[in-house]
């Protein structure tokens, strides 16, 4: 539900001038997400329902620092390369 003239719904975007956060650098965040849910599904471990959610967000968040991190490396060396040419 949108309600107009109050803080609910969309807000338009607004340029703040700051540059984004780079997407790798999130991996300790993942880290974070990991752990919770980890915490999460021992103490809900009686739930099927939400031991599978939690498993296949642990699965998603622990791909994403495999990734985050890999770009990380790909970015460092390609940098490293650029400084020998």
């Amino acid at each position: 539900m949108v309600v107009f003239g109050s803080r609910r719904g969309p807000r338009s975007p607004a340029d703040t001038g700051r540059t984004a956060f780079p997407l790798e650098h999130l991996a300790p965040y993942m880290r974070g997400v990991d752990f919770a849910l980890e915490a999460i599904s021992e103490r809900v471990a009686e739930d099927e329902r939400l031991q599978r959610e939690a498993a296949t967000y642990r699965a998603i968040a622990q791909d994403y620092m495999k990734h985050g991190l890999a770009t990380l490396k790909l970015r460092e060396s390609m940098t490293k390369s650029a400084g020998r040419t």
